[in-house]
């Protein structure tokens, strides 16, 4: 699983952890997985630009701490 998260990250690294989200749905393909991930981080940006102190809030998989 650690080459798959590797390859994952290489694509897009973002907001999102694909660890645990591989845990709960490793049914999911590489694309889902990298839609899944483009999705939310879009959204945790959004909220982290516009300086929301809960731009994490209910966005499944998120990172606890901004990485940028």
């Amino acid at each position: 699983m650690t080459d798959r998260i590797e390859k994952l990250v290489a694509q897009f690294s973002g907001a999102i952890k694909y660890t645990p989200m591989l845990a709960d749905h490793p049914e999911w393909t590489d694309e889902q997985c990298i839609a899944f991930a483009r999705k939310w981080d879009a959204l945790a940006r959004e909220r982290r630009n516009a300086n929301d102190p809960l731009w994490n809030a209910a966005i499944p998989y998120c990172r606890n701490v901004w990485k940028g």
